[in-house]
């Protein structure tokens, strides 16, 4: 089954970089988290909101399971602990993500690697977050009186070369506060499910911080919204039926000095007709059919996603400029045609790899990704069905496989190959190849080699110009 996502920052899907080194220590499986949370002064903060999610890698399988997901409020002492009821794998990699804030002090992220978690007590220490300003204003209707359904607001706030995220539910009356960093550059997205969204810039200057349990305020005042275009329609399989409980992501987009940058991401689901009908946004858009998507529901200061409940076939994006469309406009998405990639891995000595992982995924310059695997049979061979003229990123990896991909680009004249295969603990670079096939898709084999020496031009000077092809090339 083909899993998919919708990001803002473009990224391929590779093991993250702690899945790439072993550690030396004695592992003992994660029994007890604890920490405590503190001010800028090393002070400790009572009643602190804690949410930690613990996660692990399995290198066999190339899957992430949840070991733990709690949310939390420090004690007097600032101090917070919890259990770790699953217990990981042997072979597996762990990390925890824990989300720190309070009324008074902005929230702030700590990312713990699988080095400090395999002991039975894990300490993390002091989690120092800061006191900022607290930010209000109110959503308002684009016509007065008209009702707003589910009003949100996200912050993105600049300090430092430093950024901060906050995802916010509006009250019914569309107020809402949020602390940020003092001094920050903050950007202020709006939107409800039935307007477009709306952005806007302000400078937060440093106030002087009035006393230990209050901050200074900001107000943003009324922040209107902008009524937008609704893209409605259906996604049809080839044979004419409908393709029911798949997810329609729209991304809409600004052309800056020549190139497009993702403004916002929303998305909806069909129904048992295929039919949907997406949040309205502005300006130019493009639609795909994905697995997961963001939506525009907000809960515990997070995006929500949407996820397909079945497999989702290969739709062409659908490329629309809303300006001027009106309330409302209709498009129908038909099940594209696909090619089917074939090829064998092999080792260095020249033998079949049997069972070997092989993962792809196609990327756009919007930030889309999707991703699958399949595995090679007893004679290495591998074979997947793939959409054309995407943009398509393979991967090998297992125990032995430090750093691994390869790189193609399907279009109706050729495909490029762009390989960069290591084996062992190094993860820099053996060998490079960009080759052209002109119209044989198949037989995309890979030699799986163990490292050569080091020296020489970098990978990206002998890559060229073929980075920003990739990035930036024709979808």
């Amino acid at each position: 089954m083909r899993a998919s996502f919708c990001v803002v920052i473009l990224c391929l899907f590779t093991a993250p970089l702690w899945a790439q080194t072993e550690t030396e220590t004695e592992k003992l499986r994660p029994k007890l988290i604890t920490g405590q949370v503190v001010d800028q002064d090393g002070e400790a903060v009572d009643g602190a909101s804690v949410k930690a999610l613990m996660s692990t890698y399995n290198r066999s399988t190339q899957k992430y399971d949840e070991l733990a997901n709690v949310t939390l409020t420090t004690d007097e002492k600032g101090e917070f602990s919890f259990e770790v009821k699953k217990s990981p794998p042997e072979n597996s990699r762990v990390f925890l993500n824990a989300t720190v804030g309070s009324r008074i002090h902005f929230r702030r992220d700590f990312h713990f690697g699988d080095d400090k978690l395999w002991k039975e007590t894990v300490e993390l220490g002091s989690l120092k977050i800061a006191k900022g300003v607290r930010v209000t204003g109110q959503l308002v209707s684009p016509d007065a009186g008209a009702e707003l359904l589910n009003p949100a607001v996200s912050l993105t706030a600049k300090v430092n070369n430093s950024y901060f995220n906050q995802f916010i539910n509006c009250d019914a009356d569309g107020r809402f506060d949020g602390v940020v960093p003092a001094g920050c550059k903050l950007k202020v997205s709006i939107s409800s499910e039935n307007f477009a969204f709306s952005a806007l810039e302000r400078k937060i200057d440093a106030p002087k911080i009035a006393g230990d349990r209050d901050i200074p305020e900001f107000d943003l005042g009324e922040l209107r919204l902008k009524q937008g275009v609704s893209v409605v329609g259906s996604a049809k399989l080839k044979d004419g039926s409908p393709a029911s409980g798949i997810v329609i992501g729209i991304v809409e987009r600004k052309d800056r000095k020549g190139q497009d940058e993702v403004l916002h991401i929303s998305s909806a689901k069909t129904d048992s007709k295929g039919n949907f009908r997406l949040p309205p946004h502005v300006g130019k858009c493009t639609i795909y059919a994905l697995k997961l998507c963001r939506s525009r529901a907000v809960v515990d200061g997070q995006e929500q996603m949407l996820k397909s409940d079945r497999e989702v076939p290969f739709y062409d994006p659908v490329e629309l400029d809303l300006d001027g469309k009106g309330p409302e406009l209709t498009i129908e998405m038909v099940e594209a045609d696909t090619v089917t990639i074939t090829g064998t891995v092999i080792d260095a000595k020249g033998n079949p790899m049997a069972e070997q992982p092989v993962t792809y995924s196609w990327v756009t310059r919007f930030g889309v990704i999707e991703q699958d695997r399949t595995k090679t049979d007893e004679d290495g061979q591998y074979s997947f069905p793939f959409g054309k003229g995407r943009k398509l990123s393979m991967g090998l990896s297992n125990q032995k496989i430090a750093n691994s991909g390869c790189e193609f680009f399907l279009s109706k004249r050729a495909a490029f190959v762009f390989e960069d295969l290591v084996l062992g603990e190094s993860s820099g670079i053996d060998d490079f190849a960009f080759n052209a096939i002109d119209q044989d898709l198949a037989g995309l084999d890979w030699e799986v080699r163990k490292t050569g020496p080091r020296g020489g031009p970098s990978l990206m000077e002998r890559a060229g110009d073929f980075g920003e092809w990739m990035l930036f090339g024709d979808q």
